[in-house]
């Protein structure tokens, strides 16, 4: 019977978190990642879910510190993360942490931050506080932390 049971291996660290096994939640900088995702299957779909230097898996989630669009002179936390948006590719979100009712979305990474930074300036002004938000200092790969 040699063969029929399953053989066990232990993976390498840096494996495990490609595989989207175990080592999590991780913290790296200004991020904490909570779930890795996984890319779709159907390789017609696949093709929506990536770029010449990125991946967009399903299910992916990471959480960062920035402004807060309801008092923007404070900070909170935003979960983002990459939903399954079919065949027309990935729908990225970020929500607030402490408050799902706010929350932006938008079918690019960059374009779902700029909502955000959009909001937060829109705040400022209602509070006659000048926006520093028009140069980005962050673009949505770097929210998601999907860069470096």
């Amino acid at each position: 019977m040699v063969g029929l049971l399953p053989r066990v291996v232990a993976l390498p660290l840096w494996l495990e978190a490609v595989a989207g096994v175990g080592l999590l939640p991780l913290v790296s900088g200004s991020h904490k990642y909570t779930s890795w995702g996984v890319l779709p299957q159907n390789p017609e779909k696949l093709a929506k879910y990536h770029a010449e230097h990125y991946l967009y898996p399903i299910g992916f989630k990471s959480h960062r510190e920035y402004w807060d669009v309801a008092a923007p002179a404070e900070k909170c936390v935003y979960v983002s993360a990459i939903e399954d948006g079919g065949m027309e590719g990935p729908l990225y979100t970020v929500t607030k942490l402490a408050d799902p009712s706010i929350r932006f979305q938008n079918n690019t990474a960059s374009g779902v931050c700029m909502n955000l930074l959009e909001a937060i300036s829109e705040a400022k002004a209602k509070r006659g506080v000048e926006s520093t938000n028009s140069v980005p200092g962050i673009c949505g790969p770097d929210m998601f932390g999907l860069s470096k």
